[in-house]
């Protein structure tokens, strides 16, 4: 759902109201998979995933401004079954993750260049919640991440642009890299 607003003739607000979910199960060979009798495991992925972005753009001449927030909710589950045996799971577990970030973006054009910057500034929550049979504790992290770049972009002749940046991208580890 999306909302976009003309405040003056050099600026607009956009809001976005997002869900998206996905869910399906895939099978993955754990032991013995060159045999013909293997050890397949079923495993089962869903989740949720909401949020609000809200940005206010002012463009005047030669410069462009774009403030931004962004907030989302996010669940996953995340559950195995050993084949045949579909009925009883293996582990059932559930990670969850809140997330806030604010953003500005910057370019000002001086003739065939455009210099710009832009930094974000964000904080993420992830709780985990396993079952006994998981074989991971429960656990709690908290990362903030501050992303900025600046960086150049000269136009050569129509379509033709050079560009050059730098900046730092840095975000929370996968589940893998935590557990």
């Amino acid at each position: 759902l999306t909302y976009i607003r003309s405040l003056t003739p050099t600026s607009s607000l956009s809001t976005m109201l997002y869900r998206i979910s996905a869910g399906g199960d895939f099978d993955v060979c754990i032991d013995r998979c060159d045999e013909t009798v293997a050890d397949l495991w079923k495993f089962d992925l869903d989740f949720v995933w909401y949020g609000l972005t809200s940005t206010w753009n002012y463009e005047r001449e030669r410069l462009r401004l774009t403030l931004g927030a962004n907030g989302n909710v996010y669940a996953r589950d995340h559950h195995a079954y050993a084949r045949p045996d579909l009925e009883n799971p293996l582990y059932f577990n559930t990670g969850h993750k809140r997330d806030a970030s604010g953003f500005a973006k910057l370019s000002y054009d001086m003739g065939r260049a455009t210099l710009f910057g832009d930094v974000q500034a964000r904080y993420a929550r992830f709780r985990y919640e396993p079952d006994r049979s998981a074989g991971i504790p429960p656990s709690r992290r908290d990362w903030t991440f501050v992303n900025p770049k600046v960086g150049i972009t000269y136009r050569l002749r129509h379509p033709v642009s050079l560009y050059a940046t730098y900046g730092v991208n840095t975000r929370e580890p996968g589940r893998d890299d935590m557990f």
